[in-house]
């Protein structure tokens, strides 16, 4: 499922390609199908489909079509039987996952981009651009966060390939200390910041290059 689709130009999106060879479709038959349905409603359509190329074995370059969930609705609407059906389940749950994945990253950058933004304005005021800064190149500092970021690498494939739907009693009682323990000690390291003694940096001093 992870192969069905993609993420391009910030959109989740599939191939025509591929949906043809899930589909047992003929791809060029799936192109006309594509095609057929911009010409009549080209200006409606013309953020659902994307014309593109790939290269086949030989080298040559043959088209084909990415789509974002509205095209991927459109396009299969028509497709019938056990086997369709299945595979349109497989993709709708494949666009949820990718888009609630584009969705976490989204939310993430905006929330850094908000931390940035208050902390230009913070240093824009003038009774607080004269204190010195905080100078993050403390060795202590960055192996702590050396580590914590191990840790995290490692907490986080724990949870994510876990996905057992059910396990023994004593197998979840390991998981579950394996879990706690790390979170705990990723914590500690966190907390461990606060008794590092940083070197500041003069305002007359700093250098925006050193950041």
């Amino acid at each position: 499922m992870d192969n069905l689709i993609e993420i391009k130009n910030n959109q989740v999106v599939a191939s025509s390609r591929q949906i043809a060879e899930n589909f047992g479709k003929l791809h060029k038959d799936v192109l006309e199908t594509i095609e057929k349905y911009i010409k009549a409603e080209n200006s409606a359509l013309m953020n659902w489909f994307y014309k593109t190329s790939y290269q086949a074995g030989t080298g040559k370059k043959y088209p084909m079509y990415l789509m974002n969930r509205d095209g991927f609705s459109l396009l299969v609407m028509g497709f019938t039987g056990k086997e369709a059906l299945q595979w349109k389940i497989k993709y709708i749950d494949a666009f949820n996952a990718m888009e609630k994945k584009l969705n976490q990253q989204k939310q993430s950058t905006l929330a850094y981009d908000k931390y940035i933004s208050l902390l230009d304005d913070k240093f824009m005021i003038g009774d607080i651009k004269s204190e010195p800064r905080v100078d993050m190149n403390n060795p202590k500092f960055k192996e702590v966060l050396s580590e914590a970021n191990r840790l995290l690498i490692t907490l986080t494939v724990l949870i994510k390939d876990w996905n057992n739907k059910y396990m023994r009693c004593n197998d979840f009682r390991g998981y579950y200390s394996a879990v706690v323990a790390l979170a705990s000690k990723f914590v500690q390291i966190i907390v461990s910041i606060s008794a590092i003694k940083f070197d500041t940096i003069p305002d007359e001093k700093f250098q925006p290059n050193e950041l």
